[in-house]
């Protein structure tokens, strides 16, 4: 099972576009309209802050020093949770949700050395994310 969902995740990355990158970044309410609908999103509530906040601070040209992998990666896992027919439908009772942490797990153990340069960057400008980086990375 976790071998399709990498099959998965490594498909839908290299279909990632520009457009793609700038639809995910832009879609903050959306994704946390889905995190309060799920217990397992709102568990990783922290690691998809950190994804969403890199994505939104590359399109702002803010932070530019990330490969265009862990770009679409960041983007794919967003548009992913947010998509609520995807591999296993958000509909289905804790099942549907599952798919969207195995996806988010994958992309953490992908680009998670990208992921924690940013958060040490970020947590130089905003005291929230000195937490986080001390949570998710310390």
């Amino acid at each position: 099972m976790a071998e399709d969902y990498k099959k998965h995740f490594e498909e839908g990355v290299g279909k990632i576009s520009q457009e793609d990158v700038f639809r995910a970044a832009s879609s903050g309410s959306e994704l946390f309209n889905v995190i309060q609908k799920s217990s397992l999103l709102a568990k990783q509530i922290k690691k998809l802050k950190l994804l969403w906040n890199m994505l939104k601070d590359f399109v702002d040209d803010r932070y530019k020093d990330v490969p265009w992998f862990t770009i679409a990666s960041i983007a794919f896992v967003l548009l992913y949770v947010i998509n609520p027919v995807d591999l296993i439908p958000d509909f289905i009772p804790l099942a549907g949700f599952a798919d969207d942490v195995s996806v988010l797990f994958i992309a953490w153990n992908l680009v998670g050395e990208d992921l924690r340069k940013y958060c040490k960057w970020k947590a130089t400008q905003d005291r929230e994310f000195k937490e986080i980086y001390d949570e998710l990375f310390a």
